[in-house]
């Protein structure tokens, strides 16, 4: 088995994070484009999801605007992208205290 954080970023596949209104307009969006919402790069966007990923593209579908979490999840994306655009990993656990204060 291959320890993920060993995996150099070129080689990780990317992840879609989706920031949906709730899960069931996540599983319906992946519906919508014939995809499993079980897929291991596909995943329903929260804070703790995100942390400690390096290559994410985020969409946003239905009432994502309506996340009670929403402040949380594009703080944690700012720090991802931080570490993205130095060609750097983020370290696990790194960001694993990161609150937005809300």
């Amino acid at each position: 088995m291959v320890d993920v954080q060993q995996v150099q970023p070129e080689q990780r596949q990317r992840v879609r994070a989706v920031i949906a209104g709730n899960y069931h307009q996540f599983v319906s969006w992946c519906r919508d484009q014939g995809i499993s919402p079980g897929r291991h790069d596909v995943l329903y966007a929260t804070p703790e999801r995100l942390r400690g990923r390096n290559d994410v593209e985020v969409l946003r579908v239905g009432t994502w605007y309506e996340r009670d979490d929403l402040r949380e999840i594009e703080d944690v994306l700012r720090f991802v992208n931080r570490f993205a655009e130095l060609g750097r990993s983020v370290p696990v656990g790194q960001n694993s205290g990161f609150h937005s204060g809300s």
